[in-house]
């Protein structure tokens, strides 16, 4: 053999992208947590703010509902009151159900977007928690949180199939303006700058 080409204790073994890492991890999360509860999407609305979320994406799609109006009847009747809820998720929401219906009906488009959106945002959050391990510790950390994420899968009961409430989206910004801090430089003070103000924004009305 030749001496060049023999390995050396001071090789380093291949790392894998956090790119890949987070694709596959968030394949087979997303799979089990569709295996789990994607059957019951059609039978219930998720919890209170799933089911007026919901309502707010069916009002904005109807055109009950506008953009700026925001005042609800349907709580405190009859004065209604005004949510404190941004539009932006209802508008996320309500883009990939007419997405989806380019491609089926009305009623599976609303209960596939139900399943999918939660899904979107499934993957920043895992991008964003293999990226601050491998920022902090190397590619051995980042490794070793993916599989850790793969073993506690109640981690992800927010992204499940049928949250729409705009917890996921928070959640997943936070992490996102976290990995970007911890990365540094201007690359991450802009995504960490990017990510804030979009969770201040879903946090609020806009």
């Amino acid at each position: 053999m030749d001496a060049t080409n023999a390995p050396t204790a001071a090789e380093k073994p291949p790392e894998i992208p956090t790119v890949y890492l987070t694709l596959g991890v968030g394949a087979l999360v997303a799979f089990t947590l569709w295996t789990w509860g994607g059957a019951k999407v059609a039978g219930a609305l998720g919890d209170t703010d799933d089911a007026l979320r919901l309502v707010l994406v069916r009002d904005l799609l109807s055109g009950r509902a506008g953009w700026w109006d925001q005042h609800f009847a349907r709580l405190q009747p009859p004065l209604g009151m005004d949510l404190h809820w941004s539009r932006l998720v209802d508008g996320g929401i309500a883009a990939v159900e007419r997405g989806l219906g380019l491609f089926m009906d009305p009623a599976h488009a609303e209960l596939a977007a139900r399943t999918v959106w939660p899904f979107l945002w499934l993957f920043p959050v895992i991008a964003a928690a293999l990226s601050i391990a491998r920022s902090l510790r190397g590619p051995v950390a980042a490794f070793l949180c993916a599989a850790l994420m793969l073993v506690n899968l109640p981690l992800f009961a927010q992204w499940a199939p049928g949250r729409i409430d705009h917890h996921d989206v928070q959640i997943a910004l936070c992490l996102v303006a976290l990995a970007g801090v911890v990365r540094g430089g201007r690359g991450g003070s802009a995504l960490a700058g990017a990510a804030t103000g979009l969770g201040l924004a879903v946090a609020s009305r806009a």
